[in-house]
């Protein structure tokens, strides 16, 4: 699993602040590649991973299994979403 951003901080820091977003819309997929969250900052849609085909995003604002928030990218404890990270109960 891919553990750092393999950017510089001055490219972090440039990207951070293109997207203009409050903290907590980036997330990582199962294999550490960040992706961002934007509008409300709940998943609302599934795609794949352009770096490794892992599933990443999510529906009804919650991200997918193994999906999770990426603290590294902008400092945030929590998801922006509150619930962003609950997985719901499978019936």
């Amino acid at each position: 699993m891919q553990t750092t951003l393999n950017i510089s901080e001055e490219d972090r820091k440039t990207i951070v602040e293109a997207f203009g977003q409050e903290s907590g819309r980036w997330f990582k997929c199962p294999n550490g590649h960040v992706y961002v969250v934007t509008e409300c900052g709940g998943a609302t849609e599934e795609s794949i991973c352009n770096e490794c085909g892992a599933r990443v995003g999510g529906t009804n604002h919650y991200v997918g299994d193994g999906n999770n928030l990426a603290t590294e990218m902008d400092g945030a404890e929590a998801p922006m979403f509150p619930t962003a990270l609950d997985r719901p109960v499978q019936q």
